[in-house]
């Protein structure tokens, strides 16, 4: 492990032009690398778990975000549902209120009849 830290110090050295002690110095004194594994396993262990913790941040905005656009689809759909039951309780009291109205017209002219019949 530490080969390869010391390889891809040697690279980033070269690429930027710096000694590798200085990189390393640099590595060490800001608690990134140090001589032991047990520092890079550390470190390693902590970063992947940094991207971890992350990824979970990021899948669960997406998921709330999803769960955020279905409720307000159901809401929407029940608003609508209740609009609808609405105008058709309006369309079934009316019926009901005109039916009511016949029923009485109907007694009325029963009640009429009736008279008329007892006064022959």
């Amino acid at each position: 492990m530490q080969e390869r830290v010391n390889a891809k110090a040697q690279q980033t050295a070269s690429a930027y032009g710096v000694s590798v002690s200085t990189l390393m110095s640099s590595f060490s004194s800001a608690g990134v690398v140090q001589d032991t594994s047990w520092d890079l396993m550390r470190f390693i262990t902590d970063s992947r778990m940094r991207r971890r913790k992350e990824a979970e941040k990021v899948g669960y905005s997406e998921a709330k975000q999803l769960y955020e656009k279905k409720l307000k689809s159901l809401r929407d759909k029940l608003e609508q549902e209740k609009e609808n039951a609405s105008r058709q309780l309006k369309d079934y009291a009316n019926l009901i209120s005109k039916i009511l109205a016949e029923i009485e017209d109907n007694q009325m002219k029963i009640a009429d009849l009736e008279i008329a019949l007892q006064e022959n």
